[in-house]
């Protein structure tokens, strides 16, 4: 399944911490547009070079659906922030 939230939460010291979340589906819907200018390039460039296009499509969806239950952490001595793919 593709992403669907991505939630950034920042921790500042002495600060209440800052929690966004941001709706990734909206944005998917507004690329998918872009989609029917994609798949043709990339079927032509696969054929220029020899690379079976289907299988670059295929694992290029893969690599958006194993995004999902990313988890970044990044410290600083003053601050940190945590960012979550769901």
């Amino acid at each position: 399944m593709i992403p669907l939230v991505l939630t950034v939460r920042v921790l500042a010291q002495g600060e209440r911490p800052t929690r966004v979340w941001l709706p990734l589906f909206l944005i998917w819907i507004l690329l998918a547009p872009l989609l029917v200018i994609i798949v043709p390039v990339v079927m032509v460039l696969g054929a220029l070079s020899g690379i079976n296009p289907f299988s670059a499509l295929s694992r290029l969806g893969a690599v958006f659906c194993a995004l999902s239950g990313t988890h970044v952490e990044v410290e600083a001595p003053d601050a940190s922030v945590f960012v979550h793919i769901t």
